[in-house]
């Protein structure tokens, strides 16, 4: 079955809804790195390979210095084409910290924002260059509530 550029939207869609649904209410946060192990399934001797330690920027970390100011040039390079001043797609601008700050929810980790960034999220291949650290400086961005500037 081919699918239309439409039914790939839905089905990215559906898939980040049912990811949002079903990270956890404790506080552990939702996205990449909460991939959980999945057992061996044949009888065998398949090794699994260890879950890479991943370390989430505290308020003190100098990641935390993250700010919408460091930002800017990425929305500006990477997302403003598209989602610009002028009739932006998807109703959403990232041309100001004001109208980004309409997909963010400052310190949660499911803020649309961040799941479109991340890897398999529906803009993570519009990042330019370095995608896997323009995505993790977004999200360390967000976690840490979002900043204007330093």
């Amino acid at each position: 079955m081919k699918l239309t550029s439409h039914s790939r939207t839905l089905a990215l869609a559906a898939a980040a809804l049912s990811f949002v649904i079903a990270g956890c209410s404790n506080g552990v946060p939702l996205g990449p790195s909460d991939a959980v192990p999945q057992p061996a399934t044949s009888g065998a001797t398949a090794t699994t390979p260890a879950a890479p330690t991943i370390t989430t920027p505290t308020a003190t970390s100098p990641a935390a210095a993250v700010a919408y100011t460091d930002l800017a040039p990425i929305f500006s390079a990477d997302c403003t084409p598209c989602h610009g001043t002028r009739s932006p797609k998807a109703r959403y601008s990232t041309f100001s910290y004001a109208t980004v700050m309409a997909a963010v929810k400052a310190g949660s980790t499911s803020s649309a924002l961040v799941l479109v960034t991340q890897p398999g999220g529906s803009m993570y291949p519009f990042l330019s260059g370095d995608r896997a650290g323009k995505a993790a400086l977004i999200r360390t961005w967000v976690i840490n509530g979002a900043p204007q500037s330093r």
